[in-house]
């Protein structure tokens, strides 16, 4: 883990640094997370990995690529 240090969270601070723009950005991604993570167990897309986990960098909403729904094995 020393080679690779934790840095999501400077995401945050970073593109949303007004306390009110974090606190929405944070709420979005964690709903959008927990909305993505049911609808994939209930339709069985399995593990989620960063090649088609998409974070918006406007909103912070996490959307799951089209093809890996559609071709999901």
């Amino acid at each position: 883990m020393a080679h690779f240090p934790p840095v999501f969270h400077s995401f945050f601070l970073e593109r949303f640094p007004q306390p009110s723009a974090w606190f929405t950005a944070r709420t979005a991604y964690t709903r959008s997370t927990a909305v993505n993570s049911m609808a994939g167990a209930v339709i069985g897309l399995g593990d989620r990995h960063l090649n088609n986990v998409l974070v918006d960098l406007a909103t912070a909403e996490v959307r799951i690529s089209a093809g890996a729904m559609l071709f999901a094995a």
